[in-house]
């Protein structure tokens, strides 16, 4: 068997397991790139460290694998009719 030949079968059966997303092409392709800069980020380090150090580590391999991102962006959040503070007291 000629290794193209083995090359499509791979291609197809990775396809044929691969379950039907809503998401675009374009959009599935951006989350792997960011899954493959967590799991080289984890690799890395390993177990064992504190959040912070894995979230500076993770934007730099965000950063070189020239994707573009922004880092604990602030959210709304509200719980029966209030909003709760992300920092600070109630």
């Amino acid at each position: 068997m000629k290794k193209g030949h083995e090359d499509q079968e791979a291609h197809e059966a990775k396809h044929r397991m691969r379950l039907p997303s809503p998401l675009s092409e374009e959009t599935e392709q951006i989350i792997t790139r960011i899954i493959g800069a967590a799991i080289a980020v984890h690799r890395q380090l390993g177990p064992g460290f504190l959040e912070s150090l894995y979230r500076r580590a993770l934007s730099l391999e965000l950063s070189a694998r020239g994707l573009t991102y922004e880092c604990e962006r602030g959210i709304r959040v509200c719980y029966r009719n209030r909003e709760l503070p992300i920092h600070g007291s109630i």
